[in-house]
């Protein structure tokens, strides 16, 4: 099971990416990933969620914040 999102902003060269998936321990987990082209100022955060639909919702919220700051969702 893997529900995966991710978005570009192609002006400012940089990519962000949400996945929702079981950890080790079989534990639902968002897993979010960002950075940039040309820079090491990426980073990654992992945060623990009880349901596959609340890891949803993050991931869908994310996409919301996502569009509003100018990025675009890839396939």
């Amino acid at each position: 099971m893997e529900y995966r999102q991710a978005w570009v902003h192609r002006k400012q060269g940089r990519y962000y990416s949400a996945r929702l998936v079981r950890d080790l321990f079989n534990e639902l987990t968002v897993v979010q990933v960002w950075g940039g082209r040309g820079t090491r100022r990426g980073g990654h955060a992992i945060s623990p969620v009880a349901s596959v639909e609340e890891g949803m919702k993050l991931i869908d919220g994310i996409d919301r914040r996502r569009a509003s700051r100018g990025y675009s969702r890839v396939h």
